[in-house]
């Protein structure tokens, strides 16, 4: 079996230390730009640089994060970023883009390319293709169970899962809600987490759930279940966190890494209450195993909370204004951050503990503790401990001195009249360093001073395994010279660890295959989300009218077209939708080497961006979504299975009403749950885009498909909205035009 590599976050270079000191084999990282998490400390070019030598100095790898969409404008910034880090040796980059990666395989083709998990792969298919397009490495979507994580792991791709944090609740790649809601693009890396917000229920119009963080998912955990995600070959281990502390970094990648050594030495491992508490106290929003690990739809999302949670340390049992007592079941110690959850949490920063009147820096399990500081508690109230100060201590302590260390040998030679010698051994390489002839002394050194001497490496990497030394015992050596030996013999070392290499990387397989292309006149296009719908747009003669289908699970013509989101479900049929965030040239020309005639531009492309793409020069059929709502989120779970009760799929509520959701503004934003489409549960704009005065404008740029979306349309609405713009009429007053006259965030 394959060791399995684990990869941690590291939002900035204390991060990465805490990474790398902690025991993974791999760190994620980005610049100050194309980075899907742009509001993370990140590094600089010179950081960048630090970062890689010192990881590949440790034997741990350096995977940039090059995952946004990138606008044809910014391809000369994107190709002086790619030569920097081709220039500084990064192991690989992930990306989310197609065009990205089409240019990197064209461009720097020894830079090895991992598909993010933005790209939404969830099954063989999805990993073959992207296998021809040159990449070594695919980040399932989070929503892939293990079943298919290990059908998709013998496909000759490596396969790296998410094992632990925070959770999307759209799949990755295909939620528009911060984009659309507050202009800040998750495809972007600008993702304001409107996930996290409240939101209120209807049915039918009536309120049936309150101000509740419905989309707020709980937290991956997986450590308790290594045993099955270690068995299904999966090649990588991923730790979410990139907002995260260095402490989340540290007590996390430790647990893991500790975890997967044990099973690998002993076939079990077991989880101390000490790690479970340290895990919990660094960083959690409660856990799930998630889908991977088949969690229920209850499981998934905690409808109550979307901040940390900390570990329960104990209960209120007196409350005034100004002081509450605590009955301790946990210890805590000065400097802890705690949260009261009342009915308004608050948080205290502990610079007093009293305990029978008496301040103390500790208070252990059982004891009462008196805090002064002005509340609305109750008695009852948990208290939870969100930081711990000994915790914190203990790490910035581990992280000062150097704990990762490899283990070299060393044979030391010290006959007079020749030069002293030492020969270095590590992995399977040796080399020797020299020094000056020696000659004959009266004082010499001991062997156990000359060993003392080599083996002071607490600073380095290195630690001295075995020592032998052959010597006359007569030979005068300075200390200063064994000093200068072994300084010259950690230079060595350093640079055969920062040349090693173990890269392959796949080259690009596909060219454009089309042996004559024909560009179709204009056309309009319709996707349904009803029968009435289809039926009404069959009478108006629409040649291309994509309805749900129960077996396929997804949109399809009449002429057996696949309406296709993902790149794991092109086939010769597919016409890519405007969900493939297809905002550049180098992704249509992606397109074209699959063999795809037809395509929809992404939502939030703007006017300018649409005039660089030259769509007239392409032999590919380029369309845009001219009517109807954007899809906010897509997903897995449903919320109104989750309030109705229902813990697994096909409570058929869906059926029987019409829901919507409304935010803290007032918007309203219907939901539209496809039971035929796996459960899967859509999150639509508040608004009706409309670009009926654009159209002109449109067509001169190239766009020859026009997209008209039905979701909640009744039978005369479609009929007018395809009236309107069979006929071309504009419209006088304000219409939704969402991103087409703003460049996107």
């Amino acid at each position: 079996m394959q060791k399995v590599e684990l990869l941690s976050p590291a939002g900035n270079y204390e991060c990465m230390v805490a990474a790398v000191q902690a025991g993974c084999n791999a760190v994620y990282l980005s610049g100050k730009a194309f980075g899907a998490r742009s509001f993370a400390g990140n590094f600089d070019n010179e950081e960048l640089l630090k970062a890689v030598n010192y990881c590949h100095l440790h034997q741990v790898k350096v995977y940039v994060t090059v995952n946004t969409i990138v606008l044809e404008s910014e391809f000369k910034e994107l190709n002086n970023y790619l030569k920097l880090l081709s220039d500084i040796n990064v192991d690989a980059v992930i990306v989310q883009d197609l065009g990205v990666l089409r240019f990197i395989k064209k461009n720097y083709s020894t830079l090895e390319v991992h598909a993010s998990t933005q790209m939404n792969v969830f099954n063989k298919n999805g990993a073959l293709i992207l296998k021809q397009l040159g990449v070594s490495r695919v980040v399932l979507a989070r929503e892939t169970d293990i079943e298919t994580v290990k059908e998709i792991s013998n496909t000759g791709i490596e396969i790296e899962i998410f094992i632990h944090g925070a959770l999307c609740f759209s799949s990755s790649g295909n939620c528009l809600m911060s984009s659309v809601i507050g202009r800040r693009s998750g495809n972007r890396g600008k993702c304001a987490q409107p996930c996290r917000k409240l939101y209120s229920i209807y049915e039918d119009d009536y309120l049936i759930e309150e101000n509740k963080s419905i989309l707020s998912t709980k937290d991956l955990m997986t450590l308790d279940h290594l045993n099955v995600i270690l068995e299904s070959e999966v090649r990588s281990l991923k730790i979410e966190g990139r907002m995260k502390s260095p402490e989340y970094v540290y007590t996390v990648t430790k647990a893991y890494r500790d975890a997967i050594d044990e099973y690998y030495k002993h076939h079990k491992y077991v989880i101390s209450n000490k790690t479970n508490d340290n895990i919990l106290v660094t960083f959690n929003r409660s856990f799930t195993k998630g889908y991977l690990l088949g969690d229920d739809n209850f499981n998934i999302v905690n409808k109550e909370y979307v901040n940390h949670r900390g570990i329960v340390i104990g209960k209120v049992i007196n409350a005034r204004n100004d002081f509450i007592e605590i009955k301790l079941r946990n210890d805590i110690s000065l400097h802890d951050g705690l949260r009261v959850l009342s009915n308004e949490e608050y948080g205290v920063y502990l610079t007093n503990i009293l305990v029978n009147n008496n301040s103390v820096k500790k208070a252990t399990k059982n004891q009462v503790i008196k805090l002064f500081i002005k509340n609305n508690s109750k008695i009852g109230d948990l208290v939870v401990k969100t930081s711990s100060s000994n915790l914190t201590s203990e790490i910035k302590e581990i992280l000062k001195k150097e704990n990762v260390k490899f283990k070299i040998n060393l044979d030391v030679s010290i006959f007079c009249g020749k030069k002293l010698s030492i020969r270095v051994f590590i992995d399977n390489y040796s080399f020797i360093v020299y020094g000056d002839y020696l000659e004959y002394g009266e004082q010499v050194l001991s062997i156990d001073r000359i060993k003392e001497q080599l083996s002071k490496l607490s600073s380095t990497v290195y630690e001295v395994d075995k020592i032998n030394i052959k010597t006359d015992n007569i030979s005068f050596v300075k200390v200063s010279e064994l000093n200068e030996l072994r300084r010259s013999f950690v230079n060595v070392l350093n640079e055969y660890l920062l040349s090693k290499k173990d890269k392959v990387n796949p080259k690009y397989l596909l060219n454009n295959n089309l042996k004559e292309f024909i560009k179709k006149p204009l056309k309009i296009e319709c996707v349904t989300s009803t029968n009435n719908q289809k039926e009404v747009c069959e009478k108006f003669n629409i040649e291309a009218v994509f309805a749900l289908n129960r077996e396929y699970g997804g949109r399809i013509n009449s002429n057996n077209l696949i309406f296709t989101h993902n790149i794991g479900n092109i086939t010769d049929k597919s016409i890519i939708s405007p969900y493939f965030n297809i905002v550049n040239k180098e992704a249509l020309n992606t397109l074209i080497d699959l063999g795809i005639k037809d395509c929809y531009l992404s939502p939030e492309i703007d006017f300018n961006t649409i005039n660089d793409l030259d769509l007239n020069n392409l032999n590919i059929n380029v369309g845009m979504i001219v009517y109807g709502r954007i899809d906010l989120m897509v997903s897995k779970h449903c919320v109104i299975g989750n309030i109705k009760g229902a813990k697994n799929k096909n409570c058929n509520a869906c059926k029987k009403h019409s829901y919507k959701i409304k935010d803290d503004y007032g918007n309203n934003y219907p939901l539209l749950l496809e039971k035929e489409n796996d459960c899967t549960m859509r999150i639509l704009d508040n608004h009706k885009l409309n670009l009926i005065n654009y159209l002109d404008k449109l067509k001169e740029l190239g766009i020859n498909k026009f997209l008209l979306v039905f979701t909640d349309e009744n039978e005369l609405e479609v009929m007018d909205i395809l009236e309107t713009f069979i006929n071309g009429k504009k419209i006088n007053g304000k219409l939704y035009t969402g991103f087409i006259n703003e460049k996107i965030m």
